[in-house]
């Protein structure tokens, strides 16, 4: 797209000036800036922009009062957490048998205890939903004081620009510009995004599962050939083939309701197979049990189950000291960093005002078309460059190998439907436990690998959050050029970022995407990250109810929930990439988050705004096709080839009309 647009943008065409007109020439940057600028004017106004931030308050619209909130909304999350991570550690500390005294001795404390066929289970995801919404909403502030960091500022706007074909793409969080230079704000960038990093990685494994194992003390598999009813004790009870699976196929890592089980299967069945699961002793390769092959199954019930739902300190220690430092950084950053006490460039109304006051140089006979204009269809992918078709194919390769992964595990084992619900649904304890992570213990001389359980467990979390970013940012430039084509004959009041007292101007507290698609767009990050939290997830299983220092943890795989991540990715990055390759009809050029576009298609404009707003159409004046902003416009001409608008001091009205041979079309006011 970059190369797109400087090709275009520095093509010459045919002199069209009138005779009186001097040619114009491309001047030297420093000469450039002091003939369009006027030093006192600008002066004053960056005095004037200076002391409205100095006075900033929360009820003004624009960026800054918007990013004081959320300094504010992270400081109080960062004293929540804080709060909880220091009475999870008071408690471990005080628990009854942690006899070492020693904080690594116990991982959890306990929040919920009840029957392990209650509701602990729905408890557990709506807890699990509530802490994916806290991380979404950490994670979107974060994300909208990154893009303040790579949003530029009026300086970075006339060094990057001064080139003939000097260019920067706007309106998402591109860190490339950042990069390039260290600065302060690159550290303070950088700063933002290492504090993320333990959030996606410990958040979830904050609140667990634990359940109390029984031990299996006898067990019996016998083909229906040799099985006499009289071999069962009083008091056993007999289950349904399906349960009976299910106990079988988690009889591996727990047990929580029987002591013991006989199974009776069918005469083709193997026994030495069915022995194995009913001892707890399955084993990969051994296949799975089938309900077609269970005829009757008698267990000796356990009077009352055993499941929590507790609290983890060290990986919501984690989360805490990371959130409380990415809290202080912005907390103190906001106010004093000179960056957040500049005026910005992020949106295209900030570009059109900057285009007005002629901060910038110009490009000489630039054109807004390669060519005569016509009417023509557009795709979006001619507005991606070779670092968003890579993010492209890595988003692809991502939806499409956890589809696959989960579609694998789903189909395998030839389990019934109700089966495969039970067993692989959503926080389900399954018998496939990730390899090298299980089961783990933080009793005895070992040293405990629970954290790196927690690690591994959510290291989907970050994969996610890249790949959804990538997402997330193509929806921001696709959004922002819809903004842009809503202007062709039709007078809008620009959106500004900044505050304003303009009546021209129309300021927001959002960067690029309205409340509304923020809010959709924040319920699908959450929705997928609490789905993501269930695909892995760490099992705390206990061997005694009073002793959490004896606990093994396990961790456990859910192909649903992958399966569904899978779905849903797939969907969402589908839609994108048919967006990108079916042509959409304009009669504007491309804008593709250029500066350059807007500002040279807004050179006619000059400040204060008109109060019901600009459009962007046929503007030409003085026998020399334009096309651009201005106050009223009309439609474009099929066949012209139209440049954006020249300088002021040439017989160009910089506010309003048409030259003589264009009045007589009508005015779009």
């Amino acid at each position: 797209m970059r190369r797109f647009l400087q090709r275009r943008n520095s093509q010459t065409i045919p002199n069209m000036h009138s005779p009186h007109d001097e040619p114009y020439e491309m001047k030297d940057y420093e000469t450039l800036i002091a003939d369009n600028t006027d030093q006192s004017s600008l002066s004053h106004h960056s005095q004037e922009y200076d002391s409205d931030v100095r006075v900033t308050s929360l009820h003004r619209p624009g960026y800054l009062g918007f990013a004081h909130l959320i300094s504010y909304i992270l400081l109080f999350l960062a004293l929540v957490f804080d709060v909880c991570a220091i009475i999870a550690i008071i408690l471990s500390l005080r628990e009854p048998n942690n006899n070492s005294g020693s904080l690594f001795a116990v991982a959890s404390i306990t929040l919920i205890s009840g029957t392990c066929d209650g509701n602990l289970h729905t408890i557990n995801l709506g807890l699990h939903l509530l802490i994916n919404v806290l991380g979404t909403l950490i994670l979107g502030s974060s994300n909208y004081l990154q893009q303040i960091c790579t949003s530029p500022e009026l300086g970075d706007l006339q060094k990057e620009m001064s080139a003939e074909s000097g260019d920067i793409f706007f309106g998402a969080n591109s860190p490339s510009r950042l990069l390039r230079r260290w600065s302060s704000l690159t550290v303070l960038w950088i700063t933002f995004i290492l504090t993320s990093v333990p959030i996606h990685l410990m958040l979830n494994g904050s609140i667990g599962y634990a359940i109390l194992t029984v031990p299996i003390r006898a067990s019996t598999a016998i083909n229906t050939s040799n099985f006499s009813l009289a071999e069962i004790p009083n008091g056993w009870t007999q289950i349904t083939s399906d349960r009976c699976v299910q106990y079988l196929l988690g009889s591996i890592s727990f047990n929580t309701d029987y002591t013991n089980i006989t199974v009776v299967t069918t005469d083709s069945a193997s026994l030495s197979d069915y022995q194995q699961w009913a001892t707890g002793e399955g084993v990969a390769g051994v296949p799975i049990p089938k309900t077609s092959d269970v005829v009757q199954c008698f267990i000796d019930p356990v009077a009352v189950t055993t499941c929590e739902v507790t609290l983890r300190w060290f990986p919501l220690l984690c989360t805490s000291v990371a959130l409380t430092i990415k809290a202080i950084v912005a907390f103190f950053s906001i106010r004093f960093h000179s960056h957040f006490r500049s005026r910005i460039y992020n949106s295209i109304g900030d570009m059109l005002v900057l285009g007005a006051e002629k901060k910038v140089p110009m490009t000489p006979d630039f054109k807004v078309f390669p060519g005569p204009f016509h009417p023509r269809k557009v795709r979006w992918v001619r507005a991606l460059g070779v670092e968003d078709l890579l993010s492209a194919a890595f988003v692809w390769l991502s939806a499409a190998s956890v589809l696959l992964l989960g579609n694998f595990y789903w189909d395998g084992g030839g389990l019934s439907l109700s089966d495969k619900f039970k067993e692989f649904g959503l926080g389900s304890i399954d018998i496939v436990f990730v390899p090298g992570t299980g089961p783990a213990t933080i009793y005895d001389e070992e040293p405990a690998t629970f954290p790196l359980q927690v690690l591994v467990a959510n290291c989907p979390q970050l994969w996610l959050s890249i790949g959804y970013l990538i997402w997330n940012n193509q929806v921001t430039r696709i959004w922002m050029e819809r903004e842009w084509r809503s202007f062709y004959l039709r007078r809008h009041r620009p959106r500004v970022s900044h505050y304003s007292r303009e009546i021209g101007l129309r300021p927001t507290r959002w960067l690029q995407l309205p409340y509304w698609l923020t809010g959709i767009l924040m319920a699908l990050s959450t929705t997928l990250h609490w789905l993501v939290s269930q695909t892995m997830f760490v099992v705390e299983i206990l061997t005694d109810p009073t002793e959490h220092a004896l606990s093994q943890f396990y961790t456990n795989f859910s192909p649903f929930a992958c399966l569904v991540v899978g779905a849903v990715a797939t969907v969402l990055i589908l839609a994108i990439t048919i967006y990108s390759f079916v042509p959409i009809r304009t009669s504007m050029p491309l804008m593709g988050g250029s500066t350059r576009m807007v500002i040279e298609s807004s050179r006619m404009l000059t400040t204060p705004f008109p109060e019901k707003g600009v459009a962007w159409g046929d503007i030409s004046r003085s026998g020399i096709p334009m096309a651009g902003f201005g106050e009223d416009v009309g439609p474009l001409v099929e066949g012209t080839v139209y440049v954006s608008g020249k300088e002021e001091g040439s017989e160009v009205d910089a506010r309003r009309g048409y030259s003589s041979h264009s009045e007589s079309r009508p005015l779009i006011s």
